[in-house]
């Protein structure tokens, strides 16, 4: 039990691996590989709480991210610091008010 940091750039690279990005211009991106996250950087979370789905090109580009992706979480007893800062610090309405 504690607070979820997810790691944005390994969660980036581990994306790469599963078919959502590419490393080489000549690569396919494939629309059907991704992560749905059901708890983002800041949420509390219990043992047993399902954090992310993940989908990938294949069995194997699941293999290679999944090392990535457990990496890229972390818990803590305490809120992160990184987490406690607004992510919007201001509201724009109208641009000519």
């Amino acid at each position: 039990d504690g607070f979820l940091y997810i790691e944005a750039y390994k969660t980036g690279i581990a994306g790469c691996s599963l078919g959502v990005g590419r490393n080489k211009t000549d690569e396919a991106v494939f629309a059907d590989a991704g992560m749905i996250l059901h708890k983002i950087s800041g949420d509390e979370v219990r043992k047993g709480d399902l954090i992310m789905e993940v989908f990938g090109k294949s069995e194997e580009s699941i293999e290679t991210a999944k090392p990535i992706l457990k990496s890229a979480l972390t818990y803590s007893q305490q809120q992160d610091e990184r987490i406690k800062k607004p992510l919007l610090l201001k509201t724009i309405t109208n641009l000519y008010e």
